[in-house]
């Protein structure tokens, strides 16, 4: 399983520096085969498959204030947010297709 772990996600029309990751970051971890990138910044969950950063692997942002859990297996990564109660808010299963 290979995992990416950066602050800002990569965005193809965002603010600039996010837009520079998409032309010169992304297509190293698509060469890497990457299996998912985790990011916060944006502080609100959202699952990008690509439409957003031309990525060959989905971008998963955490929301503001939220834990997020992360079980990885050969075959999938499951994704689990919890807000500051312990209530969980998000779920979301990323098959690994290699």
């Amino acid at each position: 399983v290979r995992i990416a772990f950066c602050h800002v996600p990569p965005e193809t029309k965002g603010w600039y520096g996010a837009a520079q990751m998409c032309e010169r970051l992304v297509p190293h971890l698509n060469n890497a085969r990457i299996d998912v990138m985790f990011c916060g910044h944006i502080h609100k969950w959202r699952v990008d498959n690509g439409t957003l950063s031309n990525a060959g692997f989905p971008v998963v942002c955490n929301p503001n204030m939220q834990r997020m859990e992360v079980t990885a297996t050969k075959e999938s990564i499951r994704v689990s947010t919890f807000d500051t109660n312990g209530k969980n808010t998000n779920n979301h299963t990323l098959s690994i297709g290699r």
